[in-house]
């Protein structure tokens, strides 16, 4: 038993090398087979597609807090505009009430996107599993 768990580290210690020289360009073919070459490369593209996913994660979850800043600074403008922080004449509340509705609105289509993204990817990271630990 102990000679099979140290024939599993070593076999372990060398996969490792093969793979951290897979990742650094260096050719691996007088050590290795071909089909195990195809493995490493595998395992690099799916660390590769999680570190991706990540990356996109994050940017989603950066937007989800612009868009929540940017949300707030519109509502905030409305209710200035609403009360009396505005010119008397009305005329700033007329000229920029639509456009801030109009803002508004994009902001709640782009919050069900980018929260439909970011559910997605969630998703898909779950669904990975142990590949992106």
């Amino acid at each position: 038993l102990r000679k099979f768990r140290f024939v599993s580290v070593v076999a372990d210690n060398e996969n490792a090398v093969k793979k951290s020289r897979l990742v650094q360009g260096v050719d691996d073919s007088e050590t290795s087979s071909g089909a195990t070459n195809g493995v490493l490369a595998k395992d690099s593209e799916e660390s590769s597609c999680c570190e991706e996913n990540r990356n996109i994660l994050a940017i989603v979850e950066k937007m989800e807090v612009e868009s929540r800043a940017v949300e707030r600074l519109v509502l905030h403008l409305n209710s200035m505009c609403r009360s009396g922080f505005a010119p008397t004449d009305g005329s700033l509340e007329k000229k920029v009430k639509f456009q801030l509705f109009d803002i508004l609105s994009e902001l709640r289509s782009q919050k069900l996107v980018i929260h439909s993204l970011r559910l997605r990817l969630e998703e898909a990271l779950r669904y990975e599993g142990d590949k992106c630990s």
